[in-house]
């Protein structure tokens, strides 16, 4: 049995409205936020249709039933309008917490229905037939609705309308107006339904809400066609900022920061977002430059270095100006952008291009010295050919004619010519190991490969009448044995031909330490001979160079040049110490990595043995 009041045409006209949209919504399902807005304009419908059949109904039992399906609109409406504006604002990672926010809902239509057998959610239904123009269904409200049920509502709506404001702020203008129509669609019927439960109702017992939703649904309608409200979304600025690797940063017309972004802490650190209300100034207090540059009145974009040492970063800076209504500056939108991999990258490129400079220009110099080297060591090999020829034609032509004293004579210039050949061939082979092996560095027992050398030079040392003079202990050093050996021939041999007549020759060794190298052994050869003016030392270790006053002295000026290559192959240094007076002699030395085991000490006949048998040799 069902009674007929004007009243209900409203609801109808309600209801064909919701239904309505749902119809044209519903087009649009396959888009961000449509089945949301289907969902809860469907709610809405079930609220809207079952309100008007309670008022269609006499009954009691009828009334509660058609309350009872109202409130399974009801209490799923809050929850759809929050989806709804999740997916409009782009808030979607929160979606995954409705299904616990659903809980509620589900417990609420369960005790709705079983509500005779606790009366948790409704105490006391009863027809009102004098307070209106139609029986109206009231009630008290249980335990479950007062507590539960409606603070949960009420604060999902309210998390809805402070998603709507921040969507509001941050969003440009194009979106605002419809973020308005949403915000209006939510304020008015929360705020009828604020009413109404609070007993302020134009008819008493009778509730609006349904009504204004279907207003809201309009609103939204509206906003469909006149904005097109499901194309065009506002993809939130939590969306499209905060997940920038750019830093934004704004400030108000005063400085002040009033927004950063997440990607603000690599700069800021992990408080940045404490930062926010300070002024600029504050915050970069050793950075006026910077500070100038932020404050400026015009846009612009410059390059800046932030931190210091091996912690500088440098930025990109682009900076925009915020206007107000009367085009007043009203802030600055500035935007970072990490360039330091670029800047590497340049840097890189830039030290590319200065090693391949270099290496042009070592590749020149070494174009230059292989041209000297063809000379000289062309010069040099042809004088001993030169003579060997000479003196071999002499004897095939000859031999007959020629004393036996003149041919022992001969053969002796042959030899000798032969062993300078040998010397500088030697040599050649010595440079082209230390350019292309790859020496294998073992600790050096440096009293074996001494004494190896003095034995093979004991010809010279007995030719030159000379005194060598070697230590007791030597200190250990790791390098390769056959180098090693090259470089003491080289140094000794050179203080024999240069040195004092007789020449005095000491060897010795240290130990040393230097800021870049460390500490290592330095071993050195010292003679008694002119000594080597300053101005000349310098070049003692270049390719094919012959000092002036060495210059009646044989040799093929490669000798030091390939002790200095092998030296710093093997991690060490070379070079001469003079006081370039005549008497005091030279100093050569060269350096090795240091072995940190004991070194090994000689005994005394091994120890002794060469000066001693140098000392003989002296006494012939």
């Amino acid at each position: 049995m069902f009674q007929y009041t004007p009243l209900i045409l409203p609801l109808i006209v309600s209801a064909v409205v919701v239904a309505t949209v749902v119809v044209y919504a519903w087009r649009y399902r396959t888009r961000t936020a449509a089945l949301a807005f289907v969902a809860t304009m469907l709610t809405l419908l079930i609220w809207t249709a079952g309100f008007v059949l309670e008022i269609l109904s006499v009954g009691l039992r009828a009334k509660i039933f058609w309350a009872n399906i109202q409130f399974i609109g009801i209490t799923f409406l809050s929850l759809a309008w929050l989806m709804m504006v999740l997916d409009y604002t782009g808030h979607t990672g929160f979606k995954r917490f409705l299904p616990f926010l659903a809980v509620i809902p589900i417990i609420t239509n369960i005790l709705i229905w079983t509500n005779p057998y606790h009366h948790l959610f409704r105490i006391h239904p009863t027809l009102d037939t004098t307070s209106g123009p139609f029986p109206i269904l009231v009630n008290d409200y249980g335990a479950w609705f007062r507590w539960v049920y409606s603070p949960s509502s009420y604060l999902v709506f309210f998390a809805t309308l402070i998603l709507l404001v921040r969507s509001f702020v941050f969003s440009t203008r194009a979106y605002r107006r419809q973020t308005v129509i949403l915000l209006l669609a939510t304020v008015l019927p929360l705020l009828t339904d604020l009413l109404y439960t609070v007993g302020v109702t134009p008819i008493p017992n009778f509730n609006l809400t349904p009504v204004v939703f279907s207003i809201s649904g309009v609103l939204v309608g509206w906003a469909i066609f006149r904005f097109r409200f499901l194309d065009l979304m506002p993809i939130a600025r939590s969306k499209l900022v905060d997940v920038m690797r750019d830093t934004v940063i704004v400030l108000d017309e005063k400085g002040r920061l009033v927004d950063l972004n997440p990607a603000a802490q690599t700069i800021f650190g992990d408080a940045f977002r404490d930062l926010i209300g300070q002024p600029i100034a504050a915050v970069w207090t050793d950075r006026q430059d910077l500070i100038d540059i932020l404050m400026t009145d015009t846009a612009l974009q410059a390059e800046i270095s932030l931190g210091i040492g091996q912690d500088v970063r440098f930025y990109d800076l682009s900076l925009s100006l915020l206007y107000g209504r009367r085009r007043q500056i009203a802030g600055r939108l500035i935007m970072l952008r990490d360039i330091t991999a670029l800047k590497q990258a340049e840097g890189a490129v830039r030290s590319t291009n200065i090693q391949l400079q270099g290496a042009n220009e070592q590749l020149a110099d070494s174009n230059q010295a292989l041209g000297a080297f063809a000379h000289t060591v062309a010069h040099d090999l042809k004088n001993p050919l030169s003579v060997l020829l000479g003196y071999a034609q002499l004897l095939e032509e000859q031999y007959a004619e020629l004393s036996s004293e003149t041919i022992d004579k001969i053969v002796h210039i042959i030899i000798k010519n032969g062993n300078k050949l040998t010397r500088i061939i030697d040599d050649l082979l010595l440079l082209a190991s230390a350019r292309e092996e790859k020496a294998s560095l073992t600790p050096l027992d440096m009293r074996v490969v001494v004494a190896s050398v003095l034995n093979n030079l004991a010809p010279m040392i007995e030719e030159y009448q000379a005194k060598v003079t070697v230590p007791d202990v030597w200190p250990n050093a790791i390098g390769y044995a056959p180098w090693i050996e090259s470089v003491w021939t080289n140094y000794i041999s050179n203080a024999l031909k240069y040195g004092g007549r007789p020449p005095r020759v000491e060897l010795g060794a240290s130990t040393v330490s230097a800021p870049t190298t460390g500490t290592m052994t330095r071993f050195w050869v010292r003679d008694n001979g002119q000594g080597i003016p300053s101005q000349d030392r310098g070049k003692l270790f270049t390719s094919f160079m012959r000092l002036e006053q060495t210059r009646a002295m044989k040799g093929h000026g490669l000798g030091l040049s390939i002790i200095k290559r092998i030296v710093e192959k093997l991690g060490g240094q070379v070079g001469v110490e003079s006081e370039g007076v005549p008497g005091k002699g030279s100093t050569f030395y060269f350096t090795l990595p240091l072995k940190a085991d004991a070194a090994p000490r000689a005994s005394s006949d091994d120890a002794h043995a060469a000066t001693a048998r140098m000392s003989q040799k002296d006494k012939k």
